[in-house]
């Protein structure tokens, strides 16, 4: 790891979970977003793993995906070392644009980002880790990593001060949040671009400058 240091982010990659990634979004597809395909595409000879049974399916996926790291390990530790670092430069960015929508910092406490050969986007709010794909380039990394810190905000922070909110309508606004706020004036000042769109499905909300303008707007259905 390189001798800057985030306070924030436990940036790492994990072969394990992108195997559990590729076994669960196999063939998965939602509205416009085909996950599956972004698997095939990384791994083109897990085609024939959709009409195997199991555990052929699963000893396939495990072989396709070890061979993988070990064919570019060197290559996948250097794009994570490189991103840490992309991570670091912007990170004190992240405090600013958190200071300008919400009177309360980011929680205490470090967030697991496992760097993916898959781009599927998965988050883990209850064990404050996600998932992002190694191949994005600078901003695109830095607007993934954005939207989830954002879904892990708010989801801290309606646990805590929002206890209204059921578990569904929380994870949705949560969602909702993220991709309102990536998209505020205040990101594209903060950050010096905009950002990139990372949940398909979620429309924005009208434009909002501070979390309480949000969540006096989360009382009516209409608005989402």
């Amino acid at each position: 790891m390189s001798n800057a240091k985030s306070s924030i982010l436990d940036i790492r990659l994990n072969k394990e979970l992108d195997k559990k990634t590729a076994e669960h979004f196999l063939g998965f597809s939602f509205g416009n977003l085909n996950i599956g395909n972004c698997i095939t595409y990384v791994l083109p000879k897990l085609e024939v793993a959709l009409v195997m049974t199991q555990p052929k399916r699963t000893r396939l996926i495990s072989k396709e995906v070890d061979d993988f790291y070990a064919t570019f390990n060197e290559e996948l530790e250097e794009k994570k070392e490189e991103l840490y670092k992309v991570w670091v430069r912007y990170e004190k960015r992240f405090e600013k644009f958190i200071s300008k929508i919400s009177n309360k910092p980011f929680p205490l406490g470090k967030v697991t980002v496992y760097l993916s050969i898959f781009d599927s986007g998965n988050n883990f709010l209850d064990n404050k880790s996600f998932q992002v794909w190694i191949g994005k380039k600078d901003e695109e990394f830095i607007s993934s990593v954005v939207f989830e810190l954002l879904c892990f905000y708010f989801d801290a922070y309606a646990k805590k001060y929002l206890k209204k909110f059921s578990d569904d309508e929380r994870w949705h606004l949560t969602e909702q949040f993220a991709n309102t706020f990536t998209h505020t004036v205040a990101f594209e000042k903060t950050f010096g671009f905009k950002a990139q769109a990372d949940v398909p499905g979620f429309g924005l909300m009208s434009p909002f400058s501070h979390i309480d303008e949000f969540i006096d707007a989360s009382d009516y259905p209409d608005q989402f």
